[in-house]
């Protein structure tokens, strides 16, 4: 019996590719570190290597000039520099 992949699954392959297309279409790189992101920053299976940074630090203000996408990586190191110079 062949088994078919859960719709679930199956949306967020779609949703992956998507975002793959649009990060390559518009040249999207990193807010923070300004490096491209890759389709290794995107993986099928683990934890998504992107995130979002509020750029005026209130994380209640979705507006989407306000909203940038950030590796994960960078995002921490960002916050962890802003936490000692306080």
């Amino acid at each position: 019996m062949i088994q078919r992949r859960s719709t679930l699954s199956s949306r967020k392959g779609r949703l992956r590719y998507l975002l793959l297309h649009l990060l390559s279409k518009y040249m999207v790189g990193c807010y923070l570190c300004s490096a491209p992101f890759t389709e290794s920053d995107v993986p099928v299976r683990t934890v998504d290597l992107l995130t979002e940074h509020h750029i005026d630090g209130n994380h209640f203000n979705w507006n989407k000039d306000n909203i940038v996408l950030t590796h994960r990586k960078c995002h921490k190191q960002y916050h962890g520099r802003n936490r000692k110079e306080s």
